[in-house]
Parts: structure tokens; sequence; C-alpha cells
């Protein structure tokens, strides 16, 4: 278990942010409210001061911490697995890039924006 945890834990502080995501999108959800009636209008949150946020606004938050979350995980994964050559400049970063983690933050940033996303859809906050 200690292994596991050391392995992660450069993620925790973005597991946290992904909750505190989650956390706010339930607090701010109109669903919420048992008075709320949904249609097909009417998605967003009922907080005044969080009206003026629009959709495009959350889809592309959701977008960008997806992407953060991806690249922070797959570089804690990447970190552990590669053997660190200690070269400088522009040769030494992309010895250290190469197809697999590219691949593996493009399948994690699109699964963690598929799940913000139905989150979203879930709770009426976008429709």
């Amino acid at each position: 278990m200690r292994h596991i945890t050391q392995r992660f834990s450069p993620a925790l502080p973005w597991f946290l942010l992904a909750g505190a995501f989650v956390f706010l999108v339930y607090q701010i959800s109109p669903l919420r409210d048992p008075t709320f009636q949904p249609n097909s209008a009417n998605a967003g949150t009922l907080i005044p001061w969080l009206q003026f946020i629009h959709e495009r606004d959350w889809v592309f938050g959701a977008g960008v911490l997806a992407a953060i979350f991806g690249a922070r995980l797959t570089a804690a994964v990447y970190h552990r697995h590669r053997p660190v050559r200690r070269q400088r400049g522009l040769r030494g970063l992309m010895s250290r890039i190469d197809l697999f983690s590219v691949t593996v933050w493009l399948v994690l940033s699109g699964a963690m924006w598929m799940v913000f996303m139905a989150l979203l859809l879930s709770q009426l906050i976008i429709d």
C-alpha cells in the first residue's frame, strides 16, 4: 500500500482539485431545489452570483481540468517507469516524451473529460 501511495502522491493535489470540482457542481446544481422543474432551456445554476457563467465556460473549464489532470497522472506514472537520462535542453525533453506517454495522456484526458461532462449533464449545469 505504501508503494502505491508513494507512486501517486504527486497526483494527490489533482485528485483533490477534481473532488473540489465535483463538490462545487453538486452544491450549485439546480436539482437541489425541490421546486425545480427541468426542461430543455433552464440548465445552469440557480445561485444568482454564478448565473453569469455560461455553458461554454463550464465545458471549457471541464476540458482544461481534464487535460491538466491527465497530464499530471501521466507524468506520475511515466516518471516511475522510465529511466532518467540526464540530458539538457530540447534533446533531453524529447527523450523523456514518447508516443506512449502522449497516448496515455490523451486517453486519460479524454476519459476525465467524459466523466466531468457526464457530471455536468447529470446535475443539469449544461444541457
